[in-house]
């Protein structure tokens, strides 16, 4: 199937999840809905997959472990199989268009196996609004947690965003990507500028963290060399410094209105 084009799928609901999958008659342009995903040249060697119905369980587990809640999504909402499916794994539907967009939900995994969870997402309509782009505008959002504790600290979040941010670029021609950690959690905002994102400005309550108002720095990466669709082979390699943190993004579903 040529890249961009929508796959004709039968509505179905996610094994335990009661998430309904399907179908994507209502999808627009959607580049690399195919389950291929390639291995990232860094090192270590990051590999990164489709998140499937399969990893409900180990989903489940890392959203309601309280050492990564502390950091990403609330101790507070704890996720289990059904709401990862919901979160995650179905298709995310823009409100205001009534239009599904184009959303990856992945895990990362090297050689030792999953270590860290990605989502990465065309933003739709209102998002793109609230981020300043004109329509038409290839912009995406970014955010990740690296899943094990030993490996915190290591500069792996770093080398994660560099390497999706490439692979946005070069594989699914990204002319902006974005994120918006929480100005509470300077480590973090700290990874996105190593990655080479800036500050663009506060966006003011833009979630709730543990029952508290949070803002969030709006932080992008311009890409004003778009890339073509179809050559993840593009994907540049990078190093980390110690000290960064482990934890990028805040762990909100994309969906507008989902916290």
């Amino acid at each position: 199937m040529p890249r961009g084009s929508a796959r004709p799928q039968a509505p179905r609901t996610l094994q335990g999840t009661g998430a309904v999958v399907g179908p994507w008659a209502n999808v627009d342009n959607v580049p690399g809905m195919d389950d291929d995903m390639p291995t990232l040249g860094s090192s270590p060697p990051w590999r990164l997959r489709t998140a499937t119905e399969e990893d409900g369980p180990l989903l489940a587990r890392w959203r309601s472990d309280p050492r990564i809640l502390e950091f990403y999504g609330g101790r507070d909402r704890p996720l289990d199989e059904r709401s990862v499916g919901q979160h995650y794994l179905a298709p995310h539907r823009d409100p205001s268009t009534g239009r599904f967009y184009e959303h990856r939900a992945c895990i990362a995994e090297t050689g030792q196996g999953p270590r860290a969870f990605v989502q990465f997402y065309r933003l739709p309509a209102a998002e793109a609004k609230l981020v300043g782009d004109p329509p038409g505008r290839r912009t995406y959002g970014l955010d990740l947690f690296i899943a094990e504790p030993n490996l915190w600290g290591r500069g792996l979040g770093t080398i994660l965003i560099l390497l999706v941010r490439d692979h946005l670029r070069f594989a699914r021609a990204a002319e902006r990507v974005v994120s918006d950690p929480r100005v509470a959690n300077p480590r973090s905002v700290r990874a996105f500028e190593k990655a080479g994102f800036r500050k663009v400005r506060v966006l003011p309550a833009r979630m709730v963290h543990e029952g508290v108002p949070a803002d969030c720095w709006l932080m992008e990466h311009p890409c004003p060399q778009r890339g073509r669709p179809g050559h993840p082979h593009l994907l540049t390699g990078c190093g980390g410094r110690q000290g960064s943190p482990s934890f990028i993004g805040h762990g909100r579903s994309p969906r507008i209105g989902r916290p």
